[in-house]
């Protein structure tokens, strides 16, 4: 029931710091050849240009070494994180493979009891904090220029909302095991078909479930308590 929100790229360095190596590289290659060329060699300019056109790939994209994910599921927002799956990254690298690594960090705990705006903090929270939550992270730089336009087209409420009543219509052999085809087949007669049905059931419905001889009255309280307890803990 997880629901990606927004992916933080994770790049190896900044622009700006691509863009400094890159000019000195290109500077160092330039008199290297201009030394070479005699009697004849290109201007400096010339030679930078092409190492840069022919000897480097664009920063954008090319660089990124990991991806951060925000989903919205099991009742608040958390974050996993993928990673390129090798010893040591490089500014260069090539065929590169992505391997998730899991829980990074709960973003936001129990959004249900929050504003749009506390979430949004929390999420600004944890950008800001991102840096420190992994070694491995310390010297990268992630593209967060996106993530303000996102999150503050976001209503929370609605969409937690909406993903609360895609749980309640799932069926109710969600939560039970006692001969499910029969019993969710006679429930249903009694509309009782979600687990919004049977989590909300009256002690009247539930009588008359037990005097038409389908559940005991024990059975389905139970029943009901089961599909409260497993609501209750998708929104915790």
């Amino acid at each position: 029931m997880n629901q990606t929100l927004f992916q933080i790229p994770v790049y190896f360095q900044s622009s700006e710091s691509n863009l400094q190596r890159v000019r000195s590289e290109a500077k160092n290659f330039a008199m290297e050849q201009k030394n070479r060329q005699f009697p004849h060699p290109d201007s400096i300019d010339d030679l930078e240009q092409d190492y840069i056109r022919y000897e480097t790939s664009p920063w954008k994209y090319n660089q990124i070494i990991g991806f951060i994910e925000v989903r919205y599921g099991g009742g608040g927002l958390k974050a996993r994180y993928w990673w390129v799956d090798a010893k040591r990254t490089s500014p260069s690298m090539a065929r590169k493979k992505f391997v998730d690594c899991g829980k990074l960090f709960d973003v936001s705990r129990n959004p249900m009891s929050k504003t749009n705006s506390e979430i949004r903090d929390d999420i600004r929270r944890f950008i800001d904090h991102l840096p420190k939550l992994r070694k491995r992270f310390e010297p990268r730089f992630f593209d967060t220029a996106h993530v303000e336009g996102v999150i503050n087209f976001i209503d929370f409420g609605k969409l937690m909302k909406a993903k609360i009543a895609e749980l309640e219509d799932q069926p109710i052999n969600v939560v039970t095991r006692i001969d499910e085809l029969v019993l969710t087949s006679k429930l249903a007669a009694f509309g009782i078909i979600t687990l919004a049905d049977i989590s909300k059931a009256s002690p009247a419905k539930i009588r008359e479930l037990a005097d038409a001889g389908i559940l005991s009255v024990e059975a389905g309280e139970k029943l009901k308590k089961e599909a409260e307890t497993f609501l209750k803990r998708q929104v915790e």
